[in-house]
């Protein structure tokens, strides 16, 4: 009853916004966000079975089927676009929801390809769908993220200071990681890494801000979200956004020379303050997890041969690693998935991940987009990042979406930002006369009016004028 009353919900809020795509797609990100997987049961009232379906999930499987009903067009241009993406995430996402059905898991298996893998897949397209409507959404979405990445930062921060989850308590009592690290806090996440990740995917999108306090302040707040989830590659990435930030964000030198300053200091508050003593800790004695790493390594290279072309369904790899005695996940998102689905499979699906970042490197006209791709590809390889039901593979598509459709368009506001407009620069031609003080500049693209000709007539000849003429 109460899946059905929230698939109510659902189709009604994107019945009304048909003409509004986007706010369907920040309503879908927000979800993810906001409601962890472990409570998605609060709203759906599914804790387990073929029907336990991320929130988020519900919303995007009834968008897509909305834009199917009553605007096509927009999903076609996208596969226009696109199709090669769209051959091949389509193929993933069938393999997906097969694979572990065929190999036994049931049809809960289903469910997981669909939470973990196709509800993020159309996602990527329905951003795609309202970046090609209008350019500008980029921007929307990005500003949007951003702003939903302050609010976690600052929950974390809420949690380090009162020691308590705040929200979600009785959900997280479950999960292993607050009984093993009580001190390591994830927000409104499933895991501290998966707040790590999303931090630093907001690090890379701060550097299109213009306002550099704005950016200050939030780089500040995001690197203290990093640290309260005491992620080694988090502060890593958290330090090359920083830089990256200094190289490529649009102000002056001057001020982005002072967000470094200002960040260095705060980092050096920190380590006085105590702050980082646990990741330090955690970086010193990382308590054989390299060592777990590396036998996972070794157990996939000897068995490689077993999951080149087929694989064992998604989640798999967590009964892999458990029956081999590694002690851990094989902490790799692509070694996961190709025990999960396969090697060929594995490929075709973070080649795509891929392929956007290097169709936005250099091409993107808002920077950071890029980076942000390439922060998303990375980064899950260092944990079982888009394995469960987390908000990490719809984080992960998003930031690809974002970089994979701003090249297909422009929006007229940022065309001129950080270079000439084309037609704007464009020199005068030699032949044409100057323009006047006052003279009303032709529009641009339009062809520039000339003085029609009087005809020159020998001398002695008269002729009428028009008016007597006719």
């Amino acid at each position: 009853m109460q899946l059905a009353l929230w698939f109510v919900v659902c189709v009604s809020a994107t019945v009304l916004l048909t003409r509004r795509p986007v706010v369907v797609v920040l309503m879908a990100v927000t979800l993810w966000c906001l409601v962890p997987g472990v409570a998605g049961h609060q709203l759906t009232g599914q804790t387990s079975g073929v029907l336990a379906l991320q929130p988020a999930v519900v919303l995007v499987l009834v968008a897509t089927g909305v834009r199917v009903l009553y605007a096509p067009r927009s999903l076609r241009d996208v596969v226009r676009a696109r199709p090669e993406w769209t051959v091949l995430l389509a193929m993933v996402a069938a393999v997906s929801l097969v694979t572990g059905y065929l190999n036994g898991l049931g049809h809960a298996s289903i469910t997981t390809g669909v939470n973990q893998v196709l509800g993020p897949v159309l996602l990527f397209f329905l951003i795609g769908a309202a970046v090609l409507e209008q350019p500008a959404h980029v921007e929307l979405i990005r500003r949007w993220l951003i702003g939903l990445a302050s609010l976690e930062a600052v929950i974390a921060l809420a949690q380090k200071l009162t020691g308590s989850t705040l929200l979600y308590a009785s959900d997280y009592d479950g999960q292993v990681f607050r009984r093993t690290s009580p001190d390591r806090w994830m927000g409104t996440f499933d895991h501290p890494l998966v707040l790590s990740l999303f931090l630093c995917l907001a690090i890379f999108w701060l550097t299109g801000l213009r306002r550099t306090w704005l950016a200050m302040t939030l780089m500040v707040l995001f690197a203290g979200g990093i640290l309260m989830s005491q992620s080694r590659v988090g502060t890593g990435v958290a330090v090359a956004g920083t830089l990256y930030f200094v190289l490529r964000a649009r102000v002056p030198l001057d001020r982005r020379v002072a967000v470094l300053v200002v960040v260095v200091a705060a980092a050096a508050v920190a380590v006085r303050l105590g702050v980082v003593d646990s990741l330090l800790a955690r970086v010193q004695d990382d308590t054989g997890s390299s060592t777990a790493r590396k036998l996972a390594l070794e157990y996939f290279a000897q068995h490689f041969d077993d999951y080149r072309w087929f694989g064992h369904g998604l989640n798999a790899s967590f009964d892999v690693s458990g029956g081999a005695g590694l002690g851990t996940s094989f902490e790799s998102a692509f070694l996961m998935y190709t025990i999960d689905l396969g090697f060929v499979v594995a490929v075709l699906y973070f080649g795509v991940m891929l392929w956007t970042v290097v169709r936005a490197a250099g091409r993107s006209y808002l920077p950071g987009i890029a980076g942000g791709a390439a922060v998303a590809v990375v980064v899950p390889q260092t944990f079982s990042a888009l394995s469960g039901v987390t908000a990490a593979p719809a984080l992960v598509w998003t930031a690809c979406a974002l970089a994979g459709f701003c090249t297909l368009g422009r929006p007229r506001s940022s065309a001129g930002a950080g270079r000439p407009h084309p037609v704007s620069a464009r020199r005068q031609h030699p032949g044409s006369a100057p323009r006047s003080r006052g003279q009303v500049p032709a529009p641009q693209g339009s062809p520039v009016p000339r003085r029609p000709s009087v005809p020159q007539h020998a001398p002695g000849s008269h002729r009428a004028p028009v008016s007597a003429r006719r």
